[in-house]
């Protein structure tokens, strides 16, 4: 059961919070050099169900919890689906930089799992950067949540009303036979603006409109952003809504 007064979304900033606390502290209270380490507070993220033909995108949070500069030498996915831009390859003692992953869903069919290894000067274990999917043709979607659209593409957006920018509706329905709870637990950290969006519940029959919101200036080059959804079914299923543009994998439709 979703507690409505305390969103997942939440518990995650806090839960990084304190695995940083908790890290940084045991470094500083060893009295010998450790030297440069690398961690992040989850390691595996899963998108649910999503669409083929797509792009879709978690941030992964690294942490510097070592007494010398973390050096990211590079981030090594095992599949050529993925992208793994990094923000910054240099991370001081106590920092922290952001990790994009981004799956090009292209004709994968059914349950997909891939990881991204993170080459650095770390003296400890470094973590692989793990996501998994469960990808399906638009039309064989599996319910009880449907999104619709079941992915936003840019290049088909309309100005908003007021002028400023674009817009887009999404629609959530429930086409189940048993009322659920669904919750955002993942969202673009930049971009792309969310109309509030607090716990809701649906019964059998029934939707809820969401409103994204983008800037004036749509980006030129790719694009790759998503949102996803924790449903409170019995099986506590996930669902991703991709937000892409110019996807190199939906214009071909290959994975490597």
């Amino acid at each position: 059961m979703i507690n409505n007064r305390f969103p997942t979304k939440y518990l995650w900033t806090i839960a990084a919070i304190a695995f940083l606390a908790t890290t940084s502290l045991s470094v500083i209270g060893h009295g010998e050099p450790v030297g440069p380490r690398v961690k992040t507070p989850h390691e595996v993220f899963d998108f649910g169900v999503v669409p083929q033909r797509c792009e879709v995108s978690h941030v992964f949070w690294l942490h510097s919890t070592g007494d010398q500069e973390l050096v990211i030498e590079e981030l090594v996915p095992n599949c050529g689906c993925t992208e793994a831009p990094l923000e910054t390859d240099h991370i001081m003692p106590g920092d922290s930089a952001r990790a994009e992953i981004i799956f090009g869903t292209g004709v994968f069919n059914g349950v997909v799992e891939k990881f991204t290894q993170i080459k650095s000067n770390s003296t400890g274990r470094a973590p692989a950067l793990t996501f998994r999917a469960r990808v399906f043709a638009d039309s064989l979607l599996p319910g009880p949540i449907m999104l619709t659209p079941p992915a936003v593409r840019l290049d088909d957006l309309r100005p908003s009303r007021a002028g400023d920018g674009y817009e887009q509706a999404v629609t959530l329905t429930n086409v189940g036979a048993e009322p659920v709870s669904i919750e955002m637990i993942d969202m673009p950290y930049r971009d792309v603006r969310v109309g509030p969006f607090e716990p809701i519940s649906l019964g059998p029959g029934d939707s809820h409109e969401l409103t994204l919101a983008f800037e004036s200036e749509l980006p030129e080059q790719t694009f790759s952003r998503s949102i996803t959804f924790a449903v409170s079914d019995t099986t506590q299923q996930r669902i991703t809504l991709p937000i892409f543009k110019k996807s190199a994998w939906d214009a071909t439709g290959s994975n490597d």
